[in-house]
């Protein structure tokens, strides 16, 4: 992370306007946690997004259950055979551990995202109706480590990982 890039961050935790942090990785294009924030205009009372982008490094585990439910689930895939990952927090003012992780960012910080997905889980093992993912990140900033998300549903659309 550049000095501009940390002296922006530095005024981003203090502001009100913050309100959500999110990870975003394309197949194309780099990796990046990007800090929304909401500012208002100089000159109206309308509201503008501003958006600060902070380079991360991803480390992507994605596992498989085996058929014998004895076994381990086996690691299947790479971060190359996705398509995007992109996981959303909201954050509130009061109340966040997004502002925990945000405070622990200093100039120097060395930040990698680990991002772990478990698929294949079945919802109703006699019909087979849903497809189950379990998706989280885990965010290491140095030597501190976070759970930034966590998503438990169906596979599709609304799953942070898309292959």
């Amino acid at each position: 992370m550049n000095n501009e890039t940390f002296k922006r961050l530095k005024l981003a935790r203090k502001s009100k306007g913050l309100n959500s942090l999110i990870l975003i990785h394309s197949k194309n294009e780099n990796s990046f946690l990007r800090l929304c924030i909401e500012e208002k205009s100089k000159f109206s009372d309308n509201k503008e997004n501003v958006f600060l982008e902070i380079p991360v490094s991803i480390v992507f585990d994605s596992y498989l259950r085996s058929q014998d439910h004895l076994q381990l689930a086996k690691k299947v895939s790479c971060i190359e055979d996705t398509k995007r990952i992109c996981f959303h927090e909201s954050i509130y003012r009061d109340d966040s551990y997004i502002l925990t992780i945000l405070n622990t960012i200093k100039e120097n910080s060395i930040i990698i995202c680990r991002v772990v997905a478990f698929n294949g889980c079945s919802f109703d093992e006699q019909n087979k109706q849903a497809d189950i993912v379990r998706h989280q990140c885990y965010i290491k900033i140095d030597d501190k480590n976070f759970l930034f998300s966590s998503y438990v549903g169906a596979n599709n659309t609304a799953s942070p990982i898309q292959y």
